[in-house]
């Protein structure tokens, strides 16, 4: 059981000796002489710490129950790829259609659709009081139905 020099260790290990240092003192394995058992740091290193992070990478019982910021974001990122990744399927099977595409569809449509309903208006009402309000109604109407249609609206009741 040879027992080295945190540079030493570093050395042998191909890591920063700050890092040797730090992890050895925390876990209690230097010696007063600032001497290190290589065996009992190799363990070390194998079964807790995260040589990547240069930190101790096992968590604590305590550490557990709240997971850590990365794992959290990490779920976040995978369940965002997947929404994503239904949201390209449907779309490439047909199931899904632009927005844009369909006002381009229904936007003329809809446009005659009101200006037919007008003209009527126009031809039923001879008040012009009547017909300007029965105008703004149909318009109204009608701005409703393109909201309900794209979805921009509350959805009905």
């Amino acid at each position: 059981m040879p027992r080295l020099t945190s540079t030493e260790i570093a050395q042998r290990l191909g890591v920063h000796k700050s890092t040797v240092s730090r992890q050895a003192r925390a876990a209690g394995i230097m010696d007063a002489d600032k001497r290190i058992d290589l065996e009992a740091y190799q363990a070390l290193r194998a079964t807790g710490l995260d040589p990547l992070l240069q930190t101790t990478g096992r968590q604590t019982a305590s550490d557990e129950a709240q997971p850590s910021t990365l794992a959290i974001e990490r779920q976040r990122k995978m369940a965002a790829d997947a929404s994503r990744a239904e949201l390209e399927l449907k779309i490439r099977e047909g199931e899904l259609i632009a927005r844009s595409k369909v006002m381009l569809t229904l936007g003329p449509v809809a446009k005659r659709l009101r200006d037919t309903l007008c003209g009527v208006a126009r031809e039923a009402v001879r008040d012009p009081e009547d017909r300007a309000s029965a105008e703004k109604a149909i318009h109204a109407a009608i701005a409703r139905f393109a909201e309900e249609l794209t979805g921009d609206a509350a959805s009905p009741a």
